[in-house]
């Protein structure tokens, strides 16, 4: 870390041409992500520790949620009228070494909710925290043990969405008994060999889709990465 106390980072990107896919937009003033992340880096303790602020814009042809519910609810491809619409974003980070061989880190995330998330997922706001150990203790300082969970909700207008029957490119079903999502993950990661990995993983999770009707459902993952 050295003397560099504050880091400062900006990107422009492409997004999707239509709702979740992976055609890119090709026209940059119609559609677009602006991304500013400011990081101030400290010790606490004589150990190394990071907060990271992020802002982001969207500019999508996504539709108003309530526009939705009110006009054509099964027109969630693309705008009908080729209108774009603004996003707003905003996530603290933070970051802590705990010991030697442990770490820590806590998010909140957020966004304005009024238009319909376009990529990656449905959520518009979350709460995460996680330990993360490395194997020194058992003589496998190569390995790592994961522990994490997830609270996230939708805006109330999503919700309204959602509520009269809407579907979006991941959740809805025609009916909700809306929750909080919850989510925990639990991993061990195995060095193999030198650049390779296996990870066994398990997660868990509570109200999914944020219906209260649906889960509890577990699921169970096994990973194999290789870099060279």
């Amino acid at each position: 870390m050295g003397r560099r106390r504050l880091g400062l980072r900006g990107g422009a990107f492409q997004v999707a041409k239509r709702i979740n896919s992976l055609s890119l937009d090709p026209q940059p003033l119609r559609g677009f992500q602006l991304l500013a992340q400011a990081d101030r880096f400290y010790a606490l303790g004589g150990r190394p520790g990071a907060l990271r602020l992020l802002l982001g814009l969207s500019r999508t042809r996504a539709q108003r949620w309530d526009a939705l519910v009110e006009g054509d609810i099964i027109a969630t491809e693309v705008s009908p009228t080729g209108a774009s619409t603004l996003k707003h974003m905003v996530v603290l980070n933070w970051e802590q070494e705990l010991r030697d061989d442990l770490g820590a880190f806590a998010r909140a995330s957020w966004n304005d909710g009024r238009t319909q998330n376009w990529m990656y997922t449905e959520m518009d706001w979350a709460l995460s925290a996680g330990l993360s150990w490395t194997g020194q203790r058992w003589g496998r300082a190569g390995d790592t043990v994961g522990l994490a969970g997830n609270i996230g909700g939708l805006s109330p207008s999503h919700r309204r969405f959602l509520e009269a029957g809407g579907i979006g490119f991941i959740t809805g079903d025609g009916r909700l008994a809306y929750r909080t999502e919850l989510a925990a993950e639990a991993y061990y990661r195995w060095r193999a060999a030198p650049g390779t990995d296996l990870t066994a993983d398990l997660q868990v999770f509570g109200n999914p889709a944020y219906n209260a009707d649906r889960g509890p459902v577990a699921v169970l993952g096994l990973r194999l990465r290789t870099a060279f």
